[in-house]
C-alpha cells in the first residue's frame, strides 16, 4: 500500500497571503508555496513584513529546496515576501501571471505608489522583465513560468495537460500541471488560470479620464507619468483604488489527480474558528487559492465554475478572496459542498476585513471557518493522508 502524507499550511502573516503544502511521498519531500507577502508589521525601510520573515524561518531550514512558488498578483500583501524567499532558499518553478503591454503600464504605476524605493526595483522586474529573474546571481531560480491571461466571457477554455518537469516558459489559461510526488502514479494536480481583471481596468482607466490623464502605454511611459503628475496619480489611488486595483488574477486549484487514493484529514493546529468541524474525517483534497480574485459580479463566478467544472466537486477547502471582504463575495460561494473556508486578515486592517456577513452566511451554511491572524498560535495546519485503495 502506497501512502502519501500532506499538510496544507495557511501561515499567519496578518493582512496578507503566505500558504504551504509540503507532501511527504516515497520517501522523498516537496514543497508547494502559494502567495508570500504581507500589509502587517512592515519593515518601511526595505517594504517587507517582519512576519513573514517570522514564517520563513519558522516553515524552512536552511537551503531548502522549493518545488513551485505561485504568486497570485502583484499586491504588497500577497508578494512582498517573495525576495526574501528567494535569497535564502532554492526555488525549482516561479509562477507568475503574464502581464500583457498595457498591464504592465498600469501596474507599473500602483507600483511606484504601493513600495518603497528599496523593493519597488524588484517587483518592477517581477511585472516588466520576470523571464530576466533566472539571471539574477542573488537567486538561485530555475525556471520562471508565465501564465497567458485569459481573454472575454466568450473565451473558450481549452485543457493544456502538462507534467511539471516539462512546463515551458509560457503557458495559457487552463493549464494542467500534474505532479508524481514520488510515485509511478500522476497523483497531484495544479490547474491555473491568469483572470484579467475588466472591471477594475476600467474603473481605473474612468478616472484617468477625468482627471485628464493620459494612459501609459508601456512601463516606459508609465515612469515618465509618475515624474510629471504623480500627485494626481496618487491621488487616484487614495480614492479607495489602492485596495482593489490589479490588472490580473492568478487562481490556482490544488487537489489529488486519481481517485485510487482517499484522503483523510483532521486539524493539527487551529486557533481562531467558527462553526462546527470534525476532528478527522475522510475528505476531498482539492483547495482553491484565490488571491484577490473578485466575485463581485454574477458572471465572474459563473466563469469561474465552468473553468474548473471538472475540480469543482473535489474541491473542500476555499481560501476567501480579498481577505474575506464582503464586496467580492458571493452566497453562492457558502451554498458550495466545501467544508472549510479559510479567511487570512489582520486584527487591525482598516478595510473591516473579514466582513461579518461573510462569516455569518458560512456559519449559517454550516460551514467551518478559520481566520488566519497574525498570532503564531492561529495558525492553521491540515493534515492530509492518502492511502491507495484497489484499482
Amino acid at each position: 500500500m502506497i501512502q502519501i502524507a500532506m499538510k496544507r499550511i495557511f501561515n499567519p502573516v496578518g493582512e496578507g497571503s503566505f500558504c504551504i503544502e509540503r507532501f511527504t511521498a516515497g520517501g522523498e519531500g516537496h514543497c508547494f508555496v502559494f502567495d508570500c507577502g504581507s500589509s502587517t508589521s512592515l519593515n518601511m525601510k526595505e517594504g517587507t513584513s517582519l512576519l513573514v520573515s517570522r514564517e520563513l524561518d519558522f516553515n524552512f531550514d536552511g537551503e531548502e529546496v522549493i518545488d513551485a512558488v505561485f504568486i497570485s498578483h502583484f499586491d504588497r500583501e500577497h508578494m512582498n515576501g517573495l525576495e526574501e524567499l528567494l535569497r535564502k532558499h532554492p526555488v525549482r518553478k516561479l509562477f507568475l501571471p503574464k502581464l500583457g503591454r498595457e498591464d504592465m503600464a498600469l501596474m507599473s504605476l500602483k507600483i511606484r505608489f504601493e513600495f518603497s524605493n528599496e523593493s519597488s526595483g524588484f517587483v518592477q522586474m517581477l511585472v516588466s522583465h520576470p523571464l530576466d529573474l533566472v539571471f539574477e546571481n542573488k537567486y538561485d531560480i530555475g525556471q520562471v513560468v508565465l501564465v497567458e491571461a485569459l481573454g472575454g466571457m466568450e473565451t473558450d477554455v481549452r485543457r493544456n495537460v502538462l507534467e511539471f518537469n516539462r512546463v515551458p516558459e509560457n503557458i495559457p489559461s487552463g493549464t494542467l500541471i500534474q505532479c508524481s510526488l514520488g510515485t509511478e502514479l500522476v497523483l497531484w494536480e495544479f490547474l491555473l488560470v491568469n483572470f484579467r481583471e475588466e472591471n477594475r481596468i476600467q474603473r481605473l482607466k474612468r478616472e484617468f479620464h477625468k482627471k485628464k490623464l493620459p494612459l501609459p502605454k508601456d512601463a516606459g511611459d508609465a515612469s515618465r507619468l509618475w515624474d510629471s503628475r504623480y500627485k494626481e496619480i496618487v491621488a487616484i489611488f487614495m480614492e479607495d483604488l489602492m485596495e482593489d486595483f490589479n490588472t490580473n488574477a492568478l487562481v490556482v486549484y490544488s487537489g489529488k489527480r486519481t481517485d485510487r487514493f482517499e484522503a483523510e484529514m483532521r486539524p493539527v493546529q487551529s486557533g481562531k474558528s467558527f462553526g462546527n468541524c470534525r476532528s478527522f474525517f475522510k475528505v476531498r483534497s482539492g483547495c482553491m487559492y484565490m488571491g484577490d480574485f473578485s466575485l463581485e459580479k454574477r458572471p465572474q463566478w459563473y466563469r469561474l465554475k465552468e473553468i474548473y467544472e471538472e475540480e469543482w466537486d473535489e474541491i473542500s477547502v476555499w481560501q476567501l478572496p480579498h481577505h474575506g471582504a464582503a464586496k467580492y463575495f458571493r452566497h453562492e460561494v457558502a451554498v458550495h459542498g466545501a467544508e472549510i473556508y479559510i479567511v487570512c486578515a489582520g486584527t487591525a486592517n482598516t478595510f473591516q476585513h473579514p466582513g461579518r456577513t461573510v462569516v455569518r452566511k458560512l456559519e449559517l451554511t454550516g460551514k467551518k471557518v478559520y481566520w488566519v491572524d497574525e498570532e503564531p498560535e492561529n495558525r492553521v495546519v491540515f493534515l492530509y493522508e492518502f492511502s491507495s485503495v484497489e484499482a
